[in-house]
């Protein structure tokens, strides 16, 4: 069974109807106990990264989203909730990924960076299975999280940055699913479909 946080993002429906599609067990909740007892968790989270976290801080959810070791997917700010830090509000993020988010900062790099963009996938990563190096995602976000050790796939605003990252059982893309067409289905399908590791 999947969890999907319901932390009210823009990609909550879409991600409801793709799952169902693809016939997989899933609940949309808020609940510890339901989400402990998942097998795969989505965070998918829009807005400010500060009001993000101050919700899952009123649900009860900071603390075991950051013990938790079952397969994790942030999507768009979810992506940066599972960092460490944000630079630009001084927040705390749940350190899944020991990176910091940082502001996109003209002049050179748009902000926000949006509209269908080219990914360059840097190294293997199972959400990317039947997906084209160079394929094209929706961006919308005036944040990002620079080139690191865990960034699997980038794109390029003026400046390089991470389009993606996996540590272990942990994924983060920083485009829209829900807008990439087959591509953001794809993604969806292969992380439903991936293997934990032990």
């Amino acid at each position: 069974m999947i969890a999907i946080v319901d932390l009210g993002a823009e990609e909550t429906e879409f991600l409801v109807d793709t799952i169902e599609n693809l016939r997989e067990k899933f609940r949309l909740t808020t609940d510890e106990t339901e989400i402990m007892k998942s097998d795969k968790i989505i965070l998918s989270a829009s807005g400010k990264v500060e009001t993000a976290v101050r919700k899952l801080h009123i649900l009860n959810l900071f603390t075991i989203l950051r013990i938790c070791k079952k397969p994790m997917l942030g999507i768009c700010l979810g992506m940066h909730l599972m960092g460490e830090y944000f630079q630009e509000e001084a927040v705390s993020c749940l350190g899944i990924f020991p990176v910091k988010s940082e502001t996109f900062i003209p002049p050179g790099s748009k902000k926000p960076f949006s509209g269908q963009h080219s990914i360059s996938v840097q190294k293997e990563d199972p959400l990317y299975s039947g997906i084209t190096d160079g394929e094209t995602f929706h961006f919308l976000s005036s944040y990002y999280i620079p080139v690191n050790e865990y960034t699997t796939a980038v794109a390029d605003n003026n400046i390089i940055f991470s389009a993606s990252l996996q540590k272990e059982n942990f994924f983060g893309v920083q485009f829209s699913l829900q807008k990439s067409g087959d591509p953001g289905i794809r993604v969806i399908r292969n992380f439903v479909e991936l293997q934990a590791y032990e």
